[in-house]
């Protein structure tokens, strides 16, 4: 129901619009007119003479090569080494690694 109240409404505030906009331009309107103007005796120019242009080489212009496009390739993470396990002097006693101090690392303690 809605779009059928808006069909006249929108036809009738058309019809409003273009004989409000036309009055004005029924006015008659005063053109300018051209006024004759005086001009001061003008001296004569003298002609130049016609200079023909001459034909410059064409120079070409470089071919420019495009660049290589430079995609970068996945590289694989590098494990870590294993470490040496276990030290030097230690050895391991269930699970856990102990070291006995030498003779002589015991004289330089005391």
């Amino acid at each position: 129901m809605g779009p059928l109240i808006k069909r006249p409404f929108l036809a009738l505030s058309i019809a409003i619009a273009m004989i409000l906009g036309t009055s004005g331009a029924i006015a008659a309107t005063t053109s300018p007119t051209a006024k004759p103007s005086v001009k001061a005796t003008a001296k004569p120019v003298p002609k130049k003479p016609v200079v023909k242009a001459t034909a410059k080489p064409v120079l070409k212009k470089p071919v420019v090569k495009k660049r290589p496009i430079y995609r970068w390739k996945p590289v694989g993470v590098t494990p870590s080494p294993a470490p040496r396990w276990s030290p030097k002097s230690f050895y391991k006693n269930g699970e856990v690694y102990v070291r006995t101090p030498s003779t002589t690392e015991l004289l330089g303690v005391l």
